[in-house]
């Protein structure tokens, strides 16, 4: 078989898998009123790993050379296993058309990474983070964690007596504003800015930070604002 037909058959069987497993979840979950920060239902660790056990066999009564396994903690890594992703297009085909067709689906299901592997003791495993959307726990720890880092650097700037405040700000509260009274001329804001994007960029990034917003202190207040290169 052809990569090529490799793929569509590949997208018939998760999708009649998937489609199938999600009928029945909505079903089951349709009497419930979640509010709009819950999950509509809740999957299991056991219930994952069944998941990964229905695909493998999906995949070889397809006669197709891939397994499917449940890992990791609370098994929310998926992996899959086959001769195909020993080359970088076989991996790169296969995550493409699961982050289009079932990457939210496996989000709900309550998987959070993807491996995709040549073989079982294979060393060149190929990791991917699921763009799953944060819990409400999640969220409510990364804005705890996030307010700290904040707290720690104002206190950092205090005790080497530079008059800088730092503060979260915005509806996320994902923007973090250091306010300077040197912070009048766009070209003072931009090299501190690059200052921070060579050391901290990809810590701040980590805290769940999008932008960052340099402004003077005073009556005619100018400020910048400048995102940061989080992937």
């Amino acid at each position: 078989m052809s990569s090529g037909q490799s793929g569509i058959v590949l997208f018939l069987v998760w999708f009649n898998l998937c489609g199938s497993f999600a009928r029945a979840q909505q079903s089951q979950a349709k009497d419930r009123t979640p509010s709009p920060d819950q999950r509509a239902t809740v999957v299991t660790s056991q219930q994952r790993l069944e998941v990964s056990r229905k695909l493998t066999a999906i995949f070889h009564n397809q006669d197709l050379e891939i397994s499917a396994v449940a890992a990791g903690q609370e098994n929310d890594t998926i992996v899959f296993t086959s001769e195909m992703f020993g080359s970088p297009e076989g991996r790169l085909q296969f995550i493409q058309l699961y982050r289009k067709n079932f990457e939210a689906l496996h989000c709900q299901l309550g998987f959070r990474k993807v491996v995709l592997s040549k073989g079982t003791f294979s060393l060149s495993s190929n990791e991917y983070d699921l763009h799953c959307p944060q819990t409400p726990a999640e969220r409510a720890a990364a804005l705890q964690a996030r307010s700290a880092a904040v707290a720690g650097l104002q206190s950092d700037f205090q005790r080497e007596g530079l008059p800088i405040t730092a503060r979260l700000e915005g509806p996320n509260e994902d923007r973090l504003a250091f306010s300077y009274d040197l912070f009048k001329i766009k070209s003072d804001r931009d090299n501190f800015f690059m200052r921070i994007k060579q050391g901290m960029e990809s810590e701040m990034c980590g805290q769940g930070l999008k932008v960052i917003r340099l402004q003077n202190v005073g009556q005619a207040s100018q400020f910048t604002d400048y995102r940061l290169n989080c992937r």
